[in-house]
């Protein structure tokens, strides 16, 4: 099931305000992007979008806040674009602290786009802080991707999503209402369905997205988003797109890394972690490998590193 919000695509939405953008569609390589330098058109700035330079940039746009990445090497050939949600409690900053996706997407040849969400009500002991607003932000995350899309003339198989806690639910959201226009995701620390999902879908009418590699983390110890959803998630995924596995992809007695198959070849893969943050309220609702110290990163040495996977998995799952 897909929505294309007010009745466009991104696609449908490109050819319209970009015929450049169409007849570069689809020319680029897992490695970057393979147009010509010579023919590539040089990006396009509006109102929202004003420095379209490469580096660093922060946008004010619909009332939210985006930092976004450029890779020098985006100005000169189609790049694809990762959009990386924060949790509750976090920033686009914080974000990137914990899954490296900026440096790692201009080392790879990914624009990235890491949002920072307004400030939401305090919850329990806690103060107010960052928080999603899922119906009122999702439709602005989305049409600031395809403000992205547009003024780098990014490469359209390869439009990524991921992200952790409310940002995985965020990535949850994308997949059920926009499969089509995206290669894969990545969620992690969040349920499917928000929490909820029935035997015959993930989405939260109970339907299925179309068919797109999925890569999900959850942890067993996880106390904020209990693993017995992300259980549940993997089942009916595994069902409803009648996939055969699993097949062992890596683990030791930290984590396993499941991987299982569609007949068309479409792959979900599954990592489940035994880490934990040093903090009680979190547990198992923590980064692998995120920034040393933080709350929200795993202790000790995991044996895989999320974004680093993340970035892997993108790069290996472009648009079919």
């Amino acid at each position: 099931m897909t929505s294309d919000m007010d009745g466009a695509g991104l696609g449908l939405r490109l050819f319209c305000a970009s015929v450049g953008c169409v007849l570069l569609s689809g020319c680029g390589s897992d490695d970057g992007g393979g147009s010509d330098s010579s023919s590539f058109p040089a990006p396009v700035a509006d109102e929202c979008i004003t420095d379209v330079s490469a580096g660093a940039h922060d946008y004010a746009c619909d009332g939210l806040k985006y930092t976004v990445s450029v890779a020098d090497r985006c100005l000169h050939k189609a790049c694809g674009v990762i959009l990386d949600v924060h949790g509750w409690f976090m920033t686009g900053a914080d974000e990137e602290r914990e899954t490296g996706l900026a440096a790692r997407g201009n080392d790879n040849g990914y624009l990235v786009i890491q949002p920072t969400a307004n400030i939401g009500p305090a919850r329990g002991p806690f103060p107010e802080a960052p928080s999603w607003n899922h119906d009122v932000d999702a439709p602005k995350l989305y049409t600031f991707l395809e403000r992205a899309i547009a003024a780098w003339h990014v490469d359209q198989k390869r439009v990524h999503v991921t992200g952790f806690s409310q940002g995985g639910m965020m990535t949850w959201r994308f997949l059920c209402e926009h499969s089509d226009e995206l290669a894969s995701v990545a969620p992690g620390g969040a349920n499917a369905g928000y929490g909820t999902v029935s035997a015959s879908g993930i989405c939260r009418d109970g339907s299925m997205p179309s068919e797109i590699p999925i890569l999900y983390m959850h942890g067993h110890t996880d106390a904020l988003v209990p693993f017995a959803g992300a259980a549940q998630a993997r089942d009916v995924i595994v069902s409803a797109f009648g996939m055969t596995g699993p097949e062992n992809v890596a683990g030791d007695t930290g984590f396993t890394w499941s991987r299982w198959t569609a007949p068309g070849g479409n792959v979900f893969e599954f990592i489940e972690h035994d880490y934990a943050s040093s903090y009680d309220f979190l547990k198992g609702h923590c980064f692998p490998g995120g920034l040393k110290g933080s709350l929200l990163t795993c202790l000790g040495e995991p044996g895989f590193i999320w974004g680093e996977e993340v970035m892997k998995f993108f790069i290996a799952h472009p648009k079919q």
